[in-house]
């Protein structure tokens, strides 16, 4: 006699699966590029080729300038054998990019594309090719207030107050309202401003805001409700981006 009845158990169980990344720690291979570029001014460095059998990662250094970095390129690829007749050419394009402060202010700048990994293939010559670059700097601002008369005493012309105010007897919001210039360049666009995460009283004591919010170019901040030296100061940066429709290539010989 048979049965068609199935048993279902939802017990939890746990597997073990043992994963160690040291191991690939010695089947790094490092190419030497020590390409430098410059796009209408701005200077940056392809440093080297990482290849590992998890990815392929592509070195960048841009020069330290006070407000302005590289925030990426507008297409870029990794070609494999371009210059090899008879084969296929095959182009790989970036998974993943990552970011770091460069040295002369809080710009965040380019500093590694990491492709798939091509650690195990056959090849004689990498080319790197990108159709354009896309910069981005930061303006600090200064906004100085009256906060118990409710008054802006100077700002730049582009912030405008809207409101504030007590939500409840420990908090405060400040509503402002940010409203870009028109750019002369047609490349060049105010993307956005951020605040930092703290402001001064007239005294030069620190203070940081409970929280901060943006919303249509409109800043909502809040802080405690306290009784602060007068005036306050707000800072913060403006953030340009600008796209430069130029396009780049490098062959490099695969030669560790």
């Amino acid at each position: 006699m048979s049965s068609d009845r199935s048993y279902e158990d939802d017990s939890p169980f746990e597997i073990s699966i043992e994963w160690n990344p040291d191991i690939y720690k010695d089947m790094q291979r490092t190419i030497a590029l020590n390409q430098t570029g410059v796009i209408e001014g701005h200077s940056f460095t392809l440093n080297n080729l990482v290849l590992t059998p998890i990815a392929t990662t592509l070195s960048v250094h841009t020069e330290p300038q006070a407000s302005t970095g590289i925030e990426g390129f507008i297409n870029s690829k990794l070609i494999l054998d371009r210059k090899q007749e008879g084969q296929f050419r095959q182009a790989i394009y970036p998974r993943n990019s990552e970011y770091r402060y460069i040295e002369a202010g809080d710009n965040l700048s380019l500093s590694r594309l990491i492709f798939d990994n091509i650690y195990y293939r056959d090849i004689t010559e990498i080319t790197f090719q990108a159709s354009g670059i896309t910069l981005n700097s930061r303006q600090p601002f200064e906004i100085i207030m009256d906060t118990v008369e409710k008054q802006i005493k100077s700002a730049p012309p582009n912030f405008t107050l809207l409101s504030l105010k007590e939500n409840n007897a420990q908090e405060v919001e400040l509503q402002l309202r940010y409203s870009p210039s028109q750019p002369d360049n047609p490349d060049l666009e105010h993307l956005s401003f951020d605040f930092n995460r703290s402001f001064l009283d007239q005294e030069g004591n620190q203070h940081r805001f409970l929280s901060g919010d943006y919303l249509n170019r409109v800043a909502i901040l809040k802080f405690d409700a306290l009784s602060y030296p007068q005036l306050l100061t707000f800072t913060g940066k403006q953030i340009t981006k600008k796209q430069i429709k130029h396009s780049v290539q490098w062959d490099f010989p695969f030669v560790e």
